[in-house]
């Protein structure tokens, strides 16, 4: 769960102020905007000074528009990376249509957010459109204002109705809340919070918001340290010859925007519905979407990681945003790989990079070493079919080594494809 600092100013001077007394700390931070009109107060109302700012090139902008007419407020600006329109400011989906294509047009995404009195009927409507969501956690429109219990209450039973949906709380965050309200359940759930006035009051903004992410992460840890102890239990080394988990691998640098980060989600949380363990290498990328994907189908999720003794400079590590539940930690890169091979029984293999092609050299050719007695390997969409000619072509493969893979494309042939292994390698 990430949090992001957020900012309610009546001017944008004093907007730039509070991102200045961040000192730097925060990488992306969200922008109240009230017109007075939907909800209580004003901000300043004027967009135009947002166009030409120039903040430091790695920081981005969440705008959260409380605003009667959002698409005044919808520009260029290679900050601002996404958009949340009040519920009460759209007037029909072919409003929030135009929006989005708006928000398009400028490489903007958009959400809806949802106040107190927002029913069941509206944010069942409204979710539909998009799958960014926000839910309001105090009375918009001021600074300091008391956190809703029942609101809160509504976001989770809404994130559990709807886990492929991306979910930010908004209002009241301060330590006094984290450490009452956020079990580490509840923060695999969410995946962002803002907090303002618990920052910006302090007289150390910037030591405030690294307070709040500490609170966040000591919650997180002190649920792993108790799991881990039995992580190595979870799965077996020996290949029992039918599919019981499934390791997944490819490119860390792929987001929720990208797709291949969203079939990952989708065949994890298949997967898991259907009583199939998925492990990861702890990262970002497809790592993370597969330890989302198998939360939201209800199961929880191993990773294998390393942790080198000094940062390298192209390895992504683990990532504090793929929450997963239990660790195994190694002593390098290749004795990762070789433990998560180890202890999968089918290799699922997305777009990736170099090391993605490293996992699928090693899977590959340990199951030619020992076909009739392999583990099965997924290629997961249909670009492999070129690279698979290509080496067919280019490379010396023996005959039937091309066979040794399948290539898929939906969760659902994911899963046949699991079914029909099992039934054949049970009779």
């Amino acid at each position: 769960m990430k949090i992001y600092p957020t900012i309610l100013e009546q001017s944008i001077e004093k907007v730039l102020n509070n991102i200045e007394g961040l000192g730097g700390t925060a990488k992306h931070i969200q922008i109240d905007m009230c017109d007075g009109t939907l909800v209580e107060g004003k901000t300043f109302v004027d967009p135009s000074p947002l166009f030409d700012l120039n903040f430091e090139q790695n920081l981005t902008l969440e705008l959260d528009l409380m605003v009667a007419v959002p698409e005044k407020y919808i520009f260029q600006n290679g900050h601002i990376s996404k958009i949340y329109v009040l519920s009460k400011a759209i007037k029909s989906k072919a409003h929030f249509k135009m929006l989005e294509q708006l928000c398009a047009e400028n490489r903007i995404d958009l959400g809806i957010s949802f106040s107190l009195d927002t029913s069941d009927r509206e944010m069942a409507v409204f979710s539909s459109y998009t799958n960014n969501v926000q839910f309001l956690t105090v009375v918009p429109g001021g600074q300091g204002r008391k956190f809703e219990p029942e609101a809160f209450k509504n976001a989770l039973k809404f994130a559990k109705k709807n886990p492929d949906h991306l979910l930010q709380l908004d209002g009241g965050i301060n330590t006094k809340t984290l450490k009452e309200y956020f079990s580490y359940s509840v923060i695999r759930s969410i995946n962002s919070v803002v907090a303002g006035s618990a920052i910006f009051a302090k007289n150390r903004p910037d030591e405030a918001y690294l307070e709040l992410q500490k609170v966040i992460k000591n919650i997180m840890s002190e649920k792993k340290v108790q799991q881990k102890k039995s992580s190595e239990k979870l799965v077996p080394i020996e290949y029992s010859g039918v599919i019981k988990s499934a390791g997944f691998f490819g490119g860390a640098a792929l987001t929720e925007k990208d797709q291949a980060y969203k079939e990952a989600f989708a065949v994890a949380k298949l997967l898991a519905e259907n009583g199939i363990a998925v492990i990861n290498g702890g990262g970002p990328g497809i790592m993370k979407a597969a330890t989302k994907g198998t939360h939201a189908g209800g199961k929880e999720v191993l990773v294998v990681t390393y942790s080198p003794s000094y940062k390298h400079k192209n390895y992504e590590g683990t990532d504090p945003e793929n929450d997963f539940d239990f660790e195994i930690t190694t002593k390098d890169y290749f004795d990762r790989t070789k433990i998560m091979l180890q202890n999968t029984d089918l290799h699922i293999v997305f777009i990736g990079g170099t090391g993605t092609l490293s996992e699928l050299g090693m899977s590959w050719a340990n199951s030619r070493i020992h076909e009739g007695h392999h583990k099965p390997i997924i290629l997961y969409g249909n670009f492999w079919e070129e690279i698979i000619a290509a080496l067919e072509k280019y490379l010396l493969l023996r005959e039937g080594e091309a066979d040794l893979v399948k290539i898929c494309t939906s969760p659902e042939e994911v899963l046949d494809f699991i079914k029909k292994y099992n039934n054949e390698h049970l009779n």
